[in-house]
């Protein structure tokens, strides 16, 4: 909920500490994968994070979604009739 650059900031849920926990960076969408996180920030740069490190992801989206076998999919940044263009990686 507190604003940093990029988003808002980004809590990951200790179960053992049965508290949130601030993890680096700052995004405005956020989807969990099978193979981790993924995310856009407020610049429609997307990110993917791997082994505690985000990476950036070639493209521009508005939000991404992981779908069950690991397919991910992109609202794109730009707009065409009726919303924005969807993207399958």
């Amino acid at each position: 909920t507190s604003a940093v650059s990029g988003g808002k900031n980004i809590l990951q849920w200790s179960a053992s500490t049965n508290s949130w926990t601030a993890v680096d960076g700052g995004l405005v969408q956020i989807s969990v994968g099978p193979d981790g996180l993924w995310g856009v920030n407020d610049s429609n740069t997307i990110y993917r994070r791997r082994s505690g490190i985000w990476e950036v992801v070639p493209g521009s989206a508005a939000a991404v979604a992981i779908g069950p076998a690991g397919d991910v999919w992109a609202l794109g940044a730009g707009s065409v009739g009726g919303g924005h263009p969807v993207m399958k990686r």
